[in-house]
């Protein structure tokens, strides 16, 4: 059980908890890692910083009345009991870079957020580290705001700022940092309130944009940012794609669903810039880590792929497995090669029309921009001046930044018009499947597309063995959100390799996807 302890607010009837770091086993399976060097992957800093932790920790729900961090299982999230603030895992806690002393620790989003997968199986969990999260980051950012915007009422003030003194004086050297009198609060919350325009900007831009809900484990972070930066020539935001792993991602050539950049630390400036890191417009000056970055690449390529986990969902049929890996040799290794020791794993690209899946995001990147451009292009072009920038501040120099690039110092963004086929490497435990996120299981992957569920509940983690993907029903971790593959960028078609096989050999093929 996890221990506490607690400060009660009596204006508020609100317990501030604060959970004990001698708390710890939040996997069953480090893959690869340390515990110390998990807890670095779930919780180290990108730069990113949006909101002091005392702030976040005695922040308040309006829409429920309880502390915004109950219950993050709404958004997706994982709880950790090992982190002294209680932050989920993605959140970290940092020293700020220029918004002064008052405000102590910030919180910020880390890697982990959007690529710590979370499986159960009649009632036991299973942590997939780098696999694919399941985090409404728009709904997170939607409720952070409002929860903030509530401040404005003076007793909700009154009583928000008692829990700030209250978590201020749990004993953390990291929340001791004076509270401010109303005087200096005065001054110091319009500073802090623009470190979250950003996540006012893309509420705004949600509210007033036709677009498909991402829900659960997808964002259409190119719309999003293609939107903000350039409104006049925005497009609907209907192309949401899935949070990919990053367990092999440092074997790829090229990155993201479409290929569109082989620079990993541009992506993920550009990844950190979106979650709430400051850049100056003028100068390009920014509160980035790079070589936080650079650690946090370092962490994911110590990560062992999952294997499927006997002791939970049962033993693999060898036999059975043994006759999927002859039909897996005429169906996918094609297009989805099998990847050999430490080899880099090969680049194969598709044309949408020809892969005939979900079109909108490899067709939405190739829309203009108004003047010229494509958008990916001069994003990565904003982003290599940002990255420099954050080279100097930091004082890294050229060979630091060598090892820091590695063989990706010529980096390129492009506009493909393609997906990527991957390896199938540990393809069963991150579901839903397709870019984006259309199908639950292998099992519906390898039927007709007419055969495919139009519809299904995202919200729990429930894993199917025997369909080898989510279950139709579980236990509900967060509000129930209905994927329908009928609206725009949501379509469940195309990927017709393997819909003709019998029920005998798709049966012989799943249990051989379970091996990989």
């Amino acid at each position: 059980m996890l221990l506490t302890a607690c400060w009660r607010d009596a204006s508020s009837s609100l317990t501030v908890r604060m959970p004990d770091p001698r708390t710890l086993a939040v996997t069953d399976s480090l893959q690869g890692l340390t515990g110390p060097q998990r807890d670095s992957l779930h919780h180290m800093s990108e730069g990113d910083e949006f909101i002091p932790v005392a702030w976040l920790v005695a922040l308040e729900n309006p829409a429920t009345g309880k502390l915004f961090l109950d219950d993050v299982e709404r958004f997706g999230m994982l709880r950790d009991p090992a982190d002294p603030y209680g932050l989920p895992i993605g959140l970290s806690a940092s020293e700020p870079r220029d918004v002064g002393e008052l405000a102590g620790k910030m919180v910020g989003f880390s890697c982990a957020v959007c690529h710590t997968g979370h499986l159960t199986y009649r009632g036991t969990p299973f942590l997939i580290e780098g696999g694919s999260g399941t985090v409404d980051a728009e709904g997170f950012e939607r409720e952070l705001m409002a929860a903030m915007d509530s401040l404005k009422h003076p007793s909700r003030f009154a009583a928000w700022l008692t829990r700030v003194r209250e978590v201020r004086a749990s004993g953390d050297t990291g929340l001791k940092a004076q509270l401010p009198s109303f005087d200096e609060f005065a001054k110091l919350f319009p500073k802090l309130k623009a470190r979250l325009a950003s996540f006012g900007a893309v509420r705004d831009l949600l509210e007033h944009t036709e677009r498909t809900p991402s829900g659960y484990g997808r964002i259409d972070a190119f719309g999003t940012g293609r939107n903000l930066l350039f409104p006049d020539s925005k497009v609907p935001l209907t192309a949401p794609v899935r949070y990919p792993v990053t367990y092999d991602a440092y074997r790829h050539t090229w990155l993201h669903w479409d290929a569109n950049t082989n620079s990993i630390i541009e992506r993920n400036i550009g990844q950190a810039i979106a979650a709430g890191a400051i850049v100056d417009p003028v100068t390009k000056h920014s509160s980035l880590l790079p070589m936080n970055h650079y650690a946090l690449e370092e962490l994911s390529a110590r990560i062992v792929p999952p294997r499927w986990p006997v002791a939970i969902f049962g033993a693999i049929d060898t036999v059975l497995a043994a006759e999927g890996r002859a039909l897996y040799q005429q169906q996918c290794v094609a297009c989805h090669a099998l990847r050999a020791g430490t080899d880099t794993e090969r680049d194969t690209l598709i044309s949408y029309k020809d892969v005939g899946t979900d079109p909108q995001r490899a067709t939405s990147a190739a829309i203009p921009l108004k003047g010229g451009g494509l958008y990916p292009v001069v994003a990565g072009e904003f982003l290599r001046v940002v990255k420099d920038t954050a080279f100097r501040q930091s004082g890294i120099d050229a060979a630091q930044q060598a090892k820091l690039e590695g063989n990706r110092a010529r980096s390129e963004w492009r506009v493909t018009q393609s997906y990527a086929a991957r390896p199938l490497t540990a393809i069963w435990s991150h579901p839903p499947f397709l870019h984006n996120g259309s199908v639950p299981t292998l099992h519906d992957l390898l039927l007709p597309p007419s055969q495919r569920p139009a519809t299904f509940t995202l919200g729990h983690h429930e894993f199917d063995p025997v369909k080898v993907g989510l279950a139709a029903t579980g236990p509900m971790r967060g509000p129930p959100f209905t994927f329908d593959t009928g609206l725009t960028g949501n379509s469940n078609a195309g990927h017709l390799w393997g819909t003709t096989l019998s029920d005998a050999q798709r049966k012989a093929l799943l249990e051989y996807l379970k091996t990989l």
